[in-house]
């Protein structure tokens, strides 16, 4: 996660937001309650106070339950990816993985 620019040493700021576990063969996502981007900007364009801090990790978590969902589902093609992601904003975010976990969003 890109935080900012030091021009004094000529480097980038960053946060490690995931890192790789090659035991496990899987990418782990440590940014949770240390994302500076999520907690600073995004949560404060949302109106999202700190005491309620979590609910951005938890749609966070909810939209890559929805991806993964898309994928065992085998969404794949472009168009059916792109409508799937359109209904998803027409009806809400839980709305839409509790239909696509029963079958599909119609």
């Amino acid at each position: 996660e890109i935080i900012g620019y030091d021009p004094e040493v000529d480097s980038i700021i960053y946060v490690p937001v995931f890192t790789w576990d090659p035991v496990r063969d899987v990418f782990v996502f440590r940014g949770k309650g240390a994302s500076y981007l999520l907690e600073n900007k995004i949560a404060v364009m949302r109106g999202i106070s700190r005491i309620n801090m979590r609910q951005i990790y938890e749609e966070l978590n909810m939209r890559a339950q929805f991806l993964d969902l898309m994928v065992k589902k085998k969404i794949f093609n472009y168009f059916d990816v792109w409508n799937t992601i359109i209904k998803t904003y027409e009806i809400g975010l839980e709305t839409a993985l509790k239909r696509l976990e029963r079958g599909s969003l119609t």
